[in-house]
């Protein structure tokens, strides 16, 4: 749900005006399944090859993205997700790493493979997203604030309004200076 909001900019509307329309190329768009993955998965006890460092090593020691079957070694994995933590909020669409797989990098990776500072830097990017992404959300513009408000009222206003946040600040919701109702932005 997580990916399709955010692919959506966390507009559950439009979600489910495209989800209706076309579900096969919204999941494509998202990098999750359409339908559901029957392929068996290898036994516990087998030997698999990573995808990455071509070592032969046993199941247990391998992972693989929820939606998919290619399997890389955790060794691998731990360097894979480091890599797109450290490049920025990119990492919020990291798709699977076998060439050419659409299939995204689920949270159960994250979580298993980030260090603490890594999944608390995820968190932050999570949170910018839902914030710079969504029409109702701003984040406060006082100094040292970092709380985000949400507009009350209509997504698409016709003038100024002024918005106050939980430090106090208040501010116009249009050009984010200091609240300025009825003089227009300017």
């Amino acid at each position: 749900a997580y990916a399709l909001l955010r692919h959506f900019m966390w507009s559950s509307c439009r979600l489910n005006d495209h989800w209706f329309q076309d579900q096969p190329a919204i999941c494509a768009a998202v990098g999750i399944p359409f339908e559901e993955d029957d392929t068996t998965r290898p036994e516990a006890d087998a030997q698999l090859k990573c995808n990455i460092c071509f070592d032969d090593l046993p199941r247990n020691s391998m992972r693989t993205t929820s939606f998919c079957q290619h399997f890389f070694c955790t060794t691998c994995w731990t360097g894979y997700v480091h890599a797109g933590i450290q490049d920025g909020p990119g990492c919020l669409n990291l798709r699977c790493p076998f060439p050419d797989c659409k299939m995204m990098v689920g949270d159960s990776i994250i979580s298993e493979m980030a260090s603490k500072d890594e999944k608390d830097k995820y968190a932050r990017f999570k949170m910018r997203s839902y914030v710079e992404d969504n029409k109702r959300l701003k984040w406060c513009p006082a100094a040292g604030c970092s709380y985000a408000v949400e507009v009350n009222g209509s997504e698409t206003s016709t003038g100024p309004q002024d918005v106050g946040c939980k430090c106090g600040n208040s501010f116009c919701w249009e050009c984010r200076e200091e609240a300025h109702r009825p003089v227009p932005c300017e």
